[in-house]
């Protein structure tokens, strides 16, 4: 559940707009979770049963002030959460138990309006994020109840740019500065094979730039470039014996983006080309497991029929054209080296949407 009150007042002489908005955040979450023994696929023992709550409140304001061509915003928000396990197997012993949560997050932002709808920004802000259920239930001592040694992770941010829009451009490029503390990152156990944990990173820094271009080349046809660089880093973090300070962050590329050609005509007839590519990534916090980067390409059209009455939409596409062979979803941290599940090769799909 959530409230928002928002006033405008405008200052002597209407040069200056002020914009106040106040609210409340309540939220309520519960989980019946069960966990068996997986014997080559059939069921096993049972051996977790338990009740997860979680509940938070939140409150918040936020001020915007506009003065020409200068506008200001900034909010601060208090947010307290609790969170509570009911161990309802007990033969082990009793798991319950709860934890309490509670942080303050703040921004500031700053734009400059350089021409009628395009401007310069500038936004720095901290931010917190709590473990959810699914992670402090995945306890790596093999009981049930919470993990109490995940802790909370912090944030500050900073990011700044250029949006520029014209009556057949859209341009953004965002630069962005990420300095985070306790960091959640998955692993996995031998003793606990195909589960995955979470444990804290000490610090990280992560930077990148962001863009964003859109150009209609005429009224039939819409080119978009999308473009990532990030450099994502550990600034503190021992593991075990491994000191891993400046080893990039596992399951992120350092470059990814793809271009896209869109058409259509008068006749609704939407044809939709894309290539895709994701660079170069690690597996693992070690940075021993490098995974290749790759390219993708996907194409589809759609186009409306019309029988009687009815209206309907055709469809048909084909992702994968070229049948590139590449991993798609990374088990980050796996154990044995099992980091890897395949992408599907060829896709074509096909099919009808009934418009009403």
């Amino acid at each position: 559940m959530a409230m928002d009150h928002i006033s405008q007042k405008k200052s002597k002489g209407n040069k200056m707009l002020f914009k106040t908005q106040i609210g409340y955040d309540i939220a309520s979450q519960s989980d019946k979770r069960k966990r068996y023994k997986n014997n080559e696929g059939n069921k096993g023992d049972k051996t977790l049963e338990q009740i997860e709550s979680f509940q938070s409140f939140g409150i918040y304001f936020i001020e915007n002030i506009s003065f020409g061509k200068f506008k200001l915003n900034g909010g601060v928000r208090w947010d307290n959460n609790y969170l509570k396990v009911d161990d309802k197997f007990i033969s082990n012993g009793d798991d319950s138990g709860n934890i309490k949560l509670s942080a303050w997050s703040n921004e500031i932002g700053f734009s400059y309006k350089i021409l009628e709808r395009s401007y310069l920004f500038f936004n720095s802000s901290k931010s917190y994020e709590t473990p959810t259920l699914s992670e402090l239930s995945a306890n790596p001592i093999g009981k049930g109840g919470f993990n109490d040694l995940l802790n909370v992770q912090k944030a500050k941010n900073f990011d700044f740019g250029l949006k520029f829009k014209s009556k057949s451009t859209n341009f953004s490029i965002v630069g962005f500065v990420v300095n985070t503390e306790n960091d959640l990152v998955p692993f996995e156990l031998e003793d606990f094979p195909g589960r995955t944990f979470y444990q804290n990173a000490g610090k990280t820094l992560r930077k990148g730039i962001e863009i964003d271009f859109n150009h209609r080349l005429n009224k039939n046809f819409l080119a978009r470039i999308i473009y990532n660089y990030t450099n994502f880093r550990y600034g503190e973090y021992i593991s075990g014996d491994l000191n891993l300070k400046g080893n990039y962050l596992p399951g992120i590329p350092t470059r990814f983006g793809n271009f896209e050609l869109k058409y259509k005509n008068s006749k609704k007839l939407n044809i939709v080309y894309s290539r895709n590519y994701r660079g170069n990534l690690y597996a693992n916090d070690n940075n021993t497991e490098k995974i290749s980067s790759f390219w993708r390409d996907d194409f589809n059209f759609s186009i409306p029929i019309k029988i009687g009455k009815n209206n309907f939409d055709f469809f048909f596409g084909c992702n994968n054209i070229f049948n590139k062979l590449y991993p798609d979803n990374i088990r980050i941290n796996a154990f044995g080296g099992r980091y890897y599940e395949a992408a599907p090769g060829r896709i074509f799909f096909t099919g009808i949407k009934v418009l009403i």
